[in-house]
């Protein structure tokens, strides 16, 4: 249930956050019925998680360590 959110995020995919085993069993048995959870992509990504008070702008030097920084984020860390 706390990573729903995250996991709705993957287009075409339906996420369904359970709490416990006995959900998850009694959803694949249609004994319970969940509501897919639904994440509002423009709400999270056009909100305000990308206003930064700091950034690199006014750095000046040290590239080798920015980029380090830049493939570090971006996820290929080696």
């Amino acid at each position: 249930m706390k990573n729903a959110r995250e996991a709705a995020v993957v287009d075409g995919l339906e996420v369904y956050g359970m709490e416990n085993l006995e959900d998850v069993v009694s959803f694949f048995n249609g004994i319970r019925k969940f509501d897919p959870v639904k994440v509002d992509l423009m709400e999270i990504f056009n909100g305000e998680a990308n206003k930064y008070d700091v950034d690199f702008s006014d750095v000046r030097g040290q590239e080798n360590v920015k980029r380090a920084l830049e493939v570090a984020a971006a996820g290929h860390h080696n």
